[in-house]
């Protein structure tokens, strides 16, 4: 069982995401839903029940997410009636609910980043109820409607916000465990990103990533070039200009090492089971399972990524 001593902080505050110095509460009665920076006067404010505490300036791929979520016809299959977008992500979560049955999350600071509609913290939350989870996405839109679904399945996040992962609006050493599933690889700069996550894990804690995909030069070349990655991707990563990055085993040990990062492990997650998202990744990983492991390195496989 892997077990992770709790930090000693006993509340989440907020510093600026354009110059890092503290925000100030400005929530009329103590709301605590308006924010202020007390070097640049940048201001932060709820939107829809969503506190948004944004940089300025957002990479465009980001941007790109931001309108997935918000155009309803974007093909994005969460936008699907709240029971169906979540039987679309049956296998990432029931991987992700494995995964935490040799975990002991109870009693720690959870940070979910890219979270979507926010199933990982849910999950959390049920298996860990003493666990204080803040589920956070690019889009306020998304964590409109994580709310909802969780209001259907009776559990909640403790805190819902609007983040870029590249510049997060947390002090350092604020989380003993920051996790995310499909998230980085949709990213503008992902080494700023991990830079920015290494900084807000307290020491001892880590960071774990699901959905991750990897795949050796050659054939990051084939599938760039036939599109065949961003057709896996869903339809709308053919209808937005969203980033839809492939990396090598090698690239994302160093990406992760180069974060900061000095233990990092990296494995294959080739079961079809949880790979089904769509009927060309149900048959591909349905071959991919039957052949040895170093072909998976090769042609090119999701992967689960664990670092301190």
């Amino acid at each position: 069982m892997d077990v992770i001593s709790k930090g000693e902080s006993n509340s989440i505050s907020f510093v600026c995401p354009e110059c890092r110095s503290d925000l100030s509460s400005t929530g009329t009665r103590g709301t605590r839903d308006q924010y202020v920076c007390e070097r640049c006067s940048s201001e932060f404010n709820t939107q829809d029940g969503i506190l948004v505490l944004l940089p300025k300036a957002v990479p465009k791929p980001s941007l790109e997410d931001i309108r997935a979520w918000d155009e309803i016809d974007s093909g994005r299959i969460e936008h699907m009636v709240g029971w169906r977008a979540l039987l679309a992500k049956e296998g990432q979560i029931r991987h992700l609910d494995k995964l935490l049955e040799t975990r002991n999350w109870e009693g720690l600071d959870v940070l979910e980043i890219g979270g979507g509609l926010c199933w990982g913290s849910l999950i959390v939350k049920s298996k860990y109820p003493m666990s204080r989870v803040v589920s956070t996405d690019i889009a306020s839109s998304a964590l409109e409607k994580a709310k909802k679904v969780a209001e259907v399945l009776e559990l909640n996040a403790d805190q819902y916000l609007a983040v870029d992962v590249h510049r997060l609006p947390f002090p350092d050493d604020s989380f003993d465990i920051v996790f995310g599933s499909e998230m980085l690889h949709h990213l503008a700069d992902p080494i700023a990103a991990l830079r920015e996550i290494h900084r807000v894990i307290r020491p001892g804690g880590r960071y774990l990533g699901i959905g991750e995909g990897a795949a050796s030069r050659p054939m990051q070349f084939i599938m760039e070039r036939t599109g065949l990655h961003r057709r896996m991707g869903g339809h709308e990563a053919t209808k937005y200009d969203m980033k839809e990055a492939l990396y090598s085993f090698g690239k994302w040990q160093n990406m992760f090492e180069e974060s900061g990062f000095k233990s990092v492990v990296i494995t294959s997650t080739t079961d079809p089971t949880i790979q089904y998202q769509s009927k060309l990744r149900l048959y591909y990983y349905c071959v991919l399972n039957l052949l040895p492991g170093p072909m998976h390195r090769i042609l090119g496989c999701a992967i689960t990524v664990e670092a301190s």
